[in-house]
């Protein structure tokens, strides 16, 4: 069971879907919204399979009831069909909760792995004030409260052409220097379509 004492906010994350991979990435601080206080401890990366991974952002009490949520589920061969199907099963949950913390936080989402065509998609989703939207897209950032999009895009799109081996690294570092919200720490998973492998790699 979730006790939800202490409201805490996620910042930074990313995805990205190559020809032959596909890549997420998020940072590790959680910040106390009322004063500021974090921890550069927490993951915001959850593996479901070897095919399939989200990272979350926004109200961490969203990201920890998911995680419940999915605790005595069988996720081993979940595809990213059955991770939109289980992600508007929890924002109708969060919706039902009625947490005030929760709703002026919002939820972010992005999804990566394995459609149910063997397909590779990453699927990015939202839950804002009771209103839950996702779709398919080519890549993804959903910033820091305190760094608007078009700072952390303008850091983002030239990693991606420029520095490509270690772009996601490198952009959440850069953005680590704008943001309290952001720590220089992360991880990142990445699934090889051709060889049917992922794997999970932390940076400090």
């Amino acid at each position: 069971m979730i006790l939800y004492r202490k409201v805490f906010l996620m910042s930074v994350i990313l995805g990205y879907k190559a020809e032959e991979k596909i890549y997420l990435a998020a940072d590790n601080r959680v910040t106390n919204p009322k004063d500021g206080t974090y921890s550069d401890q927490y993951t915001k990366l959850i593996i479901l399979n070897k095919r399939l991974a989200i990272v979350c952002s926004g109200c961490r009490l969203a990201q920890d009831k998911f995680t419940d949520y999915i605790k005595n589920k069988n996720i081993s061969n979940w595809t990213i069909e059955d991770m939109k199907f289980n992600l508007e099963i929890l924002c109708d949950s969060l919706n039902i909760l009625n947490n005030n913390n929760i709703n002026n936080l919002g939820a972010y989402f992005i999804v990566a792995g394995l459609n149910a065509h063997k397909e590779m998609t990453l699927w990015s989703a939202s839950w804002n004030h009771g209103r839950y939207s996702g779709g398919s897209v080519e890549l993804a950032l959903y910033p820091p409260e305190d760094v608007d999009m078009q700072t952390c895009c303008n850091i983002y799109i030239p990693n991606l052409h420029e520095h490509f081996s270690v772009f996601m690294e490198k952009t959440i570092k850069e953005i680590s220097e704008k943001s309290k919200m952001v720590s220089y720490s992360g991880d990142i998973w990445m699934y090889d379509l051709i060889a049917d492998t992922s794997n999970l790699k932390h940076f400090a």
